[in-house]
Formats: C-alpha cells, structure tokens, sequence
C-alpha cells in the first residue's frame, strides 16, 4: 500500500510542477518576460529530476491511468 501513497504525491508534484510550467510560460509570452526564463529553466529541470525519479513501473501505471481517463 505505501507505493499508492507515493505515487499520489509524485502525481501531485507532476501537476504542481506542469502547472506553475504552464503559468510561467504564459507570462514568459504574453508579458514579453524575459526575466522569468531561469524560473522556467527551474521548473523544467525539477520536472524532469521528477521523470528521472519516477521508476518504469510507476510510469507504466501513470501512462495506463492517465490513457483510461481520456
């Protein structure tokens, strides 16, 4: 049972991570924000550290629910 409660908190990581992506990212276009480019260097790394973290299995299942809920 503890590998569930893991993998909820690396999902809410990932969706804490993608979203603060996504926000920088729009301020980075929209606001010609040049100055948020190293946050979003950041964020991009702490998100692939999390991708590296995860291991096969857990991506597996990740892939397989995130394909069910489309």
């Amino acid at each position: 049972m503890g590998y569930k409660v893991a993998s909820i908190a690396s999902k809410s990581e990932r969706a804490s991570l993608e979203n603060a992506l996504l926000y920088i990212a729009k301020a980075i276009v929209l606001e010609n924000g040049d100055v948020y480019l190293p946050l979003f260097e950041k964020l991009e790394c702490a998100l692939n550290s999390l991708s590296e973290r995860e291991t096969t299995i857990e991506r597996a299942r990740r892939i397989a629910q995130e394909a069910r809920a489309a």
